[in-house]
């Protein structure tokens, strides 16, 4: 083995262990989309204390469920979606065979900042990076192998992870755009082949076949028409990008155009996508690895050692608050508190804390039931909300064009004499209940026996 093989195993292992620490020693779990995604992996790994919240794929907590049986603890969740970190880098210096693209990656805020979140973005980025990098080894070697494997790769990630259809968009845009109609479509028919397996989870589990689909397009609709939660544009997150995914991330202006025309189109589409949608700076670990890639070729080694200074500061401010005696600890201590004191199999939640209560907790019960569940209980409705579309003609239109849609809750829920609402201190409180004991962060309340 040579002295630069050695070299570059030394570091892949450091790497490895950096993420397997860096893991274990977090105590935070509490990022946006999280919960959704825990309490739906706990429910696939047999742990169900909620009636779970789907508004995205089922495939990777179905994945990581099937594991979570033999080991389930939060490092688990972690440390299996910060692995994606080792993957994404051992791919890029397999097709790079650039150490400097390797390092990059090591030591890319963005990237740390990302690991413990358990949000599938990680692995989708990992193939989308195979897509491109196997649709590069197409064009080189006119490969039908590498073709049909790209497709399914791109496919894949847009299974594990809804939002990644942007980039697999702009991606089919910019690199396919002079091909030849057939060629497109032939790489869609075999990206759609990968979709099978979510439409058999959602077969088995929801005995319909595009469940997760409606529910994840059909939300964002209605955030598009204005009928659900507000998109916000965070500026700070645009003063962060440039140096979370690199500070070496102006290199990419040092490249020539017309050698990187279709790369340089692809992030640009992406960036302006991205700046119309507004929202998180998460999305850019889409395809930041590809931007690595690009980047490691126009750098040297003094600007690799200025750049991992700066690099591992940014890593420190981004993720100092995943450490310590955080809130999720602080939550759990308090939840395990009220479990020995009121040993009830079902607990009320105020608003929107079910999903968050039912994290922290590794056993069917006590269940954790929606506030909402509660109040259409109590007034005998079953209809937890509805929709309608409908067209304003502005000519003399023999008709008008309606669209109904409704969610329905799924099943009844029976209370006893005896009922408590478990909410964090500063939330609101429906009217019935009082105070019966305040902990750390969580305080108990009592309904009134009317």
């Amino acid at each position: 083995m040579s002295n630069r093989n050695k070299k570059v195993i030394i570091i892949l292992f450091v790497y490895l262990i950096a993420i397997i620490l860096f893991t274990f020693f977090s105590k935070t779990v509490s990022f946006h989309d999280t919960y959704e995604y825990i309490t739906l992996t706990k429910e696939f790994a047999g742990i169900s204390n909620i009636n779970v919240y789907t508004t995205h794929s089922l495939i990777y907590p179905f994945f990581v469920g099937q594991i979570l049986k033999f080991f389930p603890s939060f490092f688990t969740i972690k440390f299996l979606s910060s692995i994606w970190l080792f993957l994404n880098g051992l791919l890029i210096y397999l097709y790079s065979r650039n150490k400097k693209a390797l390092l990059i990656w090591m030591l890319s805020p963005l990237s740390w900042f990302m690991s413990i979140q358990y949000i599938p973005i990680l692995p989708a980025s990992f193939f989308i990076l195979l897509g491109y990098i196997l649709f590069k080894k197409y064009e080189e070697k006119n490969s039908k192998f590498y073709f049909i494997i790209s497709a399914l790769s791109m496919g894949f990630s847009i299974i594990i992870y809804f939002p990644a259809i942007a980039v697999v968009t702009f991606f089919m845009i910019s690199f396919m755009f002079k091909k030849k109609f057939y060629f497109p479509f032939l790489y869609m028919v075999l990206m759609l082949i990968s979709f099978l397996p979510e439409i058999i989870l959602n077969y088995i589990f929801f005995n319909f076949p595009f469940y997760s689909f409606v529910r994840y397009f059909g939300i964002n609709a209605l955030v598009i028409l204005g009928k659900s939660f507000e998109v916000k544009f965070i500026y700070l997150y645009w003063l962060l990008v440039p140096f979370a995914i690199s500070p070496l991330l102006y290199k990419i202006l040092k490249l020539k155009f017309k050698n990187y025309k279709r790369e340089l189109i692809f992030v640009t589409l992406l960036i302006l996508f991205f700046a119309i949608r507004g929202g998180s700076i998460n999305y850019f670990l889409l395809f930041s690895p590809i931007l690595i890639l690009l980047i490691s070729q126009k750098v040297n080694e003094k600007e690799i050692y200025i750049s991992s200074i700066i690099s591992i500061v940014l890593i420190i401010f981004m993720t100092h608050s995943y450490f310590g005696y955080t809130m999720d600890e602080k939550i759990t201590n308090d939840l395990n508190k009220i479990k020995l004191e009121y040993p009830n199999n079902k607990f009320l939640t105020s608003n929107n804390r079910a999903n968050a209560l039912a994290t922290f907790s590794w056993s069917d019960y006590p269940k954790f039931i929606w506030l909402w569940e509660y109040e259409l209980e109590k007034s005998n409705k079953n209809t937890t909300s509805e929709y309608e579309i409908r067209s304003k003609p502005s000519i003399s239109s023999d008709k008008t064009l309606v669209l109904n849609a409704r969610l329905d809750k799924s099943n009844n829920i029976k209370f006893g004499s005896d009922i408590y609402l478990i909410a964090v201190k500063g939330d609101k409180v429906p009217g019935g209940f009082y105070l019966v004991k305040e902990y750390n962060v969580l305080n108990i309340y009592k309904a009134f026996n009317l």
